[in-house]
């Protein structure tokens, strides 16, 4: 006997151009790498638009200035490793994060 396939969540993958034409696929654990060594980001969720990501922070209390430049940066490099060509990104920080309707967790990916 074979597994077929194994069903999951993929919607936390973020597809974009690639670097060098075609899609590039950005798989989430690439897309949490920049928010490892970001201690004053205590949550985010990236938002898909058609021109942009927007990117979703909650911040500490006392967090630095620089910040949301530092996520910035971050994921422009994780992009830039995974082979997509790097749309615009904004850093939005907010007092929350809303769930998904059904109180199912929060999105890392969300399409607009």
């Amino acid at each position: 006997m074979r597994i077929e396939r194994i069903d999951g969540r993929n919607d936390d993958a973020l597809r974009l151009p690639a670097a060098r034409g075609g899609e590039c696929v950005v798989l989430p654990q690439r897309l949490r790498a920049p928010f490892a060594s970001l201690p004053d980001v205590l949550a985010y969720q990236i938002v898909h638009e058609a021109r942009r990501l927007v990117v979703r922070v909650v911040l500490h209390p006392g967090a630095a200035a620089d910040t949301p430049g530092r996520v910035a940066t971050g994921l422009r490099a994780a992009l830039g490793e995974a082979g997509a060509a790097t749309p615009v990104i904004e850093v939005e920080p907010v007092a929350e994060i809303e769930r998904e309707p059904g109180g199912a967790k929060v999105k890392l990916v969300k399409r607009a």
